[in-house]
């Protein structure tokens, strides 16, 4: 995937400046006496075209020039497509002297709708690590408590950090067109991520992968194939779980192990392309106030009925209510009470067993919750949920 310059970079100013940067980067033999004439080669569409050197980017990336726009690629990868011997190389063959290994932390395991809170990539030459990207990502609602209890990320840590197309846009251009690691990364993490690149207008992933979970159940027979017992399995040392630059660190371990042990069972492969959606309305960002309300609603297991005697004839009776948006006549607590009182029982989060999802008169009509959208999912399977107005709740 071609990613445009968006660091600073140094240009070539003369014919002989260009030489030397040729033959430096490896791209031109020591004793010619002009560049070598380079092909970019699209290795997933079988295609190539002409492209010149221009300048470079640090010691690791070439700025090149293909029709008159300017792109950045690693040096490996240019060098790859100019050797007719390389460039043959088979999707399987699990030499990679440069690669990089990526993860990300999201709100939920639903692909079509997690968000993602974290990306994390750990850049990887001969053996070795040289690079490393980490970035945290503004959530457009509260982020899940069991989200936060497993990832140790909260709403005050996502608080002023870059929106998504901003970080995906610097994760893309970290990547580059390096061949992608991960744990599980073809069936969870590139399927979120190609998502939200459809959703943003930017071009999916579709760089070479090596999923060592796929790898791992090719040559070895355990219980778990979660990272952790992959790491503990092969003696591969392990960082912070679940964050997702720590993650990155252990997966790296975990398939240097698995290519080092068994280099027959490492296979490259591209992601499948990602299904064409209609776009997606944006996500409304959650203000500081509003987070400072969703954050002050009680839990649902906090409150307690004030009486035992309930009218079984209530409409709130033995109802599992889920509370969302701004109410506008009680306060939360109020409410969840009143539900408690008629025997109604009160739930944080909306479920197949959820009865009434009530939305407060506050919530804009034009931006629907997360809530309200996942009450809206399980009404088309069928699950019987009603969805009720402020005023519908005050009336019962």
């Amino acid at each position: 995937m071609l990613i445009p310059p968006s660091r600073p970079w140094h240009r070539a100013e003369n014919a002989e400046e260009l030489l030397a940067l040729s033959k430096k980067l490896g791209l031109t033999p020591k004793k010619a006496v002009e560049p070598k004439p380079l092909v970019y080669r699209d290795l997933l569409n079988g295609t190539s075209e002409p492209c010149q050197l221009v300048g470079c980017e640090g010691e690791r990336y070439a700025i090149i020039d293909i029709g008159g726009v300017l792109h950045t690629i690693h040096i490996d990868c240019l060098a790859d497509m100019q050797s007719g011997s390389r460039t043959r190389r088979t999707e399987t063959e699990p030499d990679c002297p440069v690669y990089t290994v990526i993860d990300i932390e999201t709100t939920g395991l639903d692909r079509q709708t997690a968000e993602i809170i974290e990306f994390g990539a750990l850049r990887i030459e001969n053996g070795t690590p040289s690079a490393q990207f980490s970035m945290l990502v503004q959530a457009s609602a509260p982020v899940p408590p069991v989200c936060a209890r497993l990832t140790g990320i909260t709403d005050d840590m996502l608080a002023g950090q870059p929106e998504i197309r901003e970080a995906l846009s610097a994760f893309v251009a970290f990547i580059g067109d390096t061949p992608l690691v991960g744990q599980n990364l073809l069936d969870f993490d590139l399927p979120i991520i190609n998502r939200i690149c459809e959703e943003q207008s930017i071009s999916p992933l579709r760089n070479r992968c090596c999923d060592t979970l796929l790898t791992a159940r090719r040559c070895l027979t355990l219980s778990s194939y979660r990272l952790e017992a992959l790491a503990a399995a092969l003696g591969a040392e392990q960082s912070t779980a679940h964050r997702a630059l720590g993650d990155c660190e252990t997966t790296y371990r975990v398939f240097e192990r698995l290519a080092e042990d068994y280099p027959a069972a490492v296979q490259w492969a591209r992601p499948p392309r990602p299904r064409k959606t209609a776009p997606s309305a944006p996500r409304p960002r959650v203000t500081a106030s509003q987070l400072a309300h969703f954050q002050s609603r009680p839990k649902a297991k906090d409150i307690v009925p004030a009486t035992d005697l309930f009218d079984p004839a209530h409409p709130l009776f033995d109802k599992t209510c889920v509370l969302t948006g701004e109410l506008l006549k009680l306060s939360d607590r109020e409410a969840m009470q009143r539900i408690a009182d008629c025997g109604g029982k009160n739930a944080d989060n909306v479920t197949k067993k959820t009865d009434l999802l009530i939305v407060g008169g506050g919530s804009p009509r034009e931006k629907k919750s997360g809530k309200v959208r996942k009450a809206e999912e399980y009404i088309e399977k069928g699950i019987p949920i009603q969805i009720i107005s402020e005023e519908e709740f005050l009336q019962m």
